[in-house]
């Protein structure tokens, strides 16, 4: 009698999950009210306070000969790559160092170093203080514009 109530009650484990899956293949996602007043007071909050503590992801640094070179070369590189995300050239005594992105979480930094580590395999993230009114590198540098036509007008007599 023990021998058949325990297959009855396996059977009835390895059942019960079969019936309650649904099948229908939505999900539907509930949220609160109050989410969407939190998402607008921290909108309002950093508008008024730019400066948050967050994250960046660290491409490229080096010091020595040449080193400033080599990170304009590396920023330039990376804007071709992926000219959405905002890229940062500074430079710490005695280092140069390509950064790129403003993230306020770790998770989201996480999230875009798993694409760029494709392409710069040494990549990793770092905490700074995000100021979104400094501009990027692309700001400051806007991509020329293929002037050659104007410059062999130019040198024709």
């Amino acid at each position: 009698m023990k021998k058949v109530f325990l297959i009855f009650l396996v059977l009835c484990i390895y059942a019960f999950p079969v019936i309650a899956q649904n099948t229908d293949g939505y999900v539907k996602v509930s949220q609160s009210i109050e989410l969407d007043s939190l998402l607008a007071r921290d909108m309002k909050y950093h508008t008024e306070n730019p400066m948050w503590e967050g994250y960046r992801i660290q491409v490229f640094f080096d010091a020595g000969n040449n080193s400033k070179r080599k990170a304009q070369d590396v920023i330039e590189g990376f804007i071709l790559e992926f000219e959405e995300i905002p890229a940062y050239l500074s430079f710490r005594e005695p280092y140069y160092r390509v950064r790129v992105g403003n993230y306020h979480t770790r998770l989201q930094a996480a999230g875009k170093l798993e694409k760029i580590s494709r392409i710069y395999p040494g990549a990793f993230v770092v905490m700074e203080t995000i100021n979104p009114q400094i501009p990027s590198y692309q700001e400051l540098n806007p991509p020329e514009e293929n002037n050659f036509d104007d410059e062999l007008n130019e040198q024709e007599p």
